[in-house]
């Protein structure tokens, strides 16, 4: 910014008297003295406004740094990734496999976001499905409590990306401290046995989260049962059997992998708005049959940890099998098993199993019954 100056300055008029001009001489010096003095106020003021402004403009632009602070507080920073109670457990067999309830935590405070949008990814793909009613995708993702507002939409962006959008937030919900999402599910047949199903998190350039987070194991992917057990009968002496008599041959000792991996149709639905058609089917299969030898299986088996289970009659767990009494004396609630060559296999759903109050694997024994024909 430039000073002010004076132009047009008077100049006295002189008089041809040399009394007159000597006069007029004193006069000009005060009056050249008294503009100096004048010019020097002025610049004194100027400067002195000069000052001010740049003390104000100083204050302005603190001002602004306050205001920027602000507004670069209007994005939360992701802190962590966790499954909420622990890491679970996913059956390598399943292709639905549930997942724990995932908590994002943020960095505080992060007042005043107005939207978010988080980016999830799988090491193997997502399976959730979508519901017919709303066509959403039957997952929950809410903010700072389960069952918070919920998300704006939720939509796998690839087969193992799912994006998670809030907008238009307000009141409270503008202060995010956590996001919590349920109900996801993966193909974890795609995973090695033994290995983990880790989910890794990213936020989105103007989308109201900054920052990523590594791939955290949310569960361990291992084989829903251990190896069958089989222990045989006593023998039974050709002179004294009857061909009425049903003798059992083997019993077959079937225990959970990990605690609770055999589910009721209604365990795996677990509070998806996707109904299950079945629970958990194990097929059992017999071989080195017999020819000429009927052989037969309990309709229903009863293992540990109100652990029960039903014969069907195939692998899908929808048509119970007909029980029926068999021999003298009668034996009954038997399956007759449909051999193919010197093999048959018996379905087995679970129809009771109460898997929340399980902390142990279970087990359960399965008696075969085989009635000879001559």
């Amino acid at each position: 910014m430039e000073g002010w100056f004076l132009s047009g300055s008077p100049t006295p008029t002189r008089r041809s008297s040399l009394g007159s001009t000597e006069v007029f001489v004193v006069v000009e010096a005060q009056v050249v003295e008294n503009f100096d003095r004048f010019k020097q106020e002025i610049h004194k003021e100027k400067n002195q406004e000069m000052l001010d402004f740049r003390k104000t403009f100083l204050t302005f632009a603190a001002v602004g740094l306050v205001f920027a602070g602000t507004a670069s507080a209007q994005v939360a920073t992701l802190a962590s990734l966790t499954p909420v109670n622990g890491s679970g457990f996913a059956a390598v067999e399943g292709v639905t496999e549930s997942l724990p309830v995932i908590q994002v935590a943020f960095t505080t405070p992060n007042t005043g976001v107005s939207s978010a949008t988080l980016v999830l990814t799988s090491n193997v793909p997502f399976t959730m499905g979508t519901v017919t009613s709303t066509g959403k995708l039957d997952v929950t993702a809410a903010i700072n409590a389960v069952g918070g507002t919920a998300a704006t939409s939720v939509t796998l962006t690839g087969p193992t990306t799912l994006t998670v959008v809030f907008s238009g937030l307000s009141g409270t919900d503008q202060t995010i401290s956590n996001i919590f999402i349920s109900n996801l599910r993966v193909n974890a047949s795609l995973a090695p046995s033994s290995s983990q199903i880790t989910l890794s998190a990213t936020g989105v350039a103007g989308g109201g989260i900054t920052g990523s987070l590594a791939a955290v194991p949310v569960a361990f992917v291992v084989a829903s049962e251990v190896a069958p057990v089989l222990a045989g009968a006593p023998n039974q002496s050709l002179c004294t059997i009857s061909s009425k008599t049903v003798y059992p041959v083997v019993t077959t000792t079937i225990q959970e992998n990990f605690p609770s991996a055999f589910k009721t149709g209604a365990e795996v639905t677990n509070g998806s708005a996707i109904a299950a058609s079945q629970g958990t089917v194990l097929a059992v299969t017999f071989t080195n049959l017999v020819p000429g030898v009927s052989y037969y299986v309990p309709s229903s088996v009863t293992g540990t940890g109100s652990l029960i289970l039903t014969a069907y009659t195939g692998a899908t767990g929808a048509t119970p099998a007909t029980a029926t009494a068999v021999g003298s004396p009668s034996v009954p609630g038997l399956v007759l098993l449909t051999p193919t060559g010197t093999s048959a296999t018996a379905y087995y759903g679970v129809t009771s199993a109460n898997g929340a109050l399980s902390k142990a694997p279970r087990s359960l024994c399965l008696k075969t019954f085989p009635r000879l024909h001559w």
